[in-house]
């Protein structure tokens, strides 16, 4: 009988014992992945099952979400849509006398 107890409660021992390793590894390999995010980024596996991971009753209308594009720069030149219009120009007409060219 007392070799019994000895079994069981060695049992229990290296269950424990066992149990309290692995938590310790889970928590080394978060620190791990942590420090690893934070140097290097996400990779692509990891940022699918982030984004897997997310409910998707966020998945909105992200545009409707985003704040109004700032207006433009004020510009302090005015824009003259004619900008030419102090210089003459000269319409190039050719002579009927003159023979073509390349003809």
């Amino acid at each position: 009988m007392l070799l019994l107890e000895a079994r069981v409660l060695f049992d229990k021992m290296v269950k424990i014992r066992w149990a309290k390793e692995q938590k310790e590894i889970e928590e080394q390999r978060k620190r791990e992945k942590q420090e690893r995010v934070t140097r290097d980024g996400l990779r692509i596996p990891e940022i699918q099952s982030v984004l897997k991971s997310q409910p998707d009753s966020d998945e909105g209308d992200w545009i409707s979400g985003a704040s109004p594009p700032p207006p433009p720069p004020h510009n302090t030149q005015q824009k003259n849509p004619n900008r030419h219009s102090g210089i003459e120009t000269k319409t190039c007409r050719r002579n009927p006398t003159q023979p073509q060219a390349g003809l």
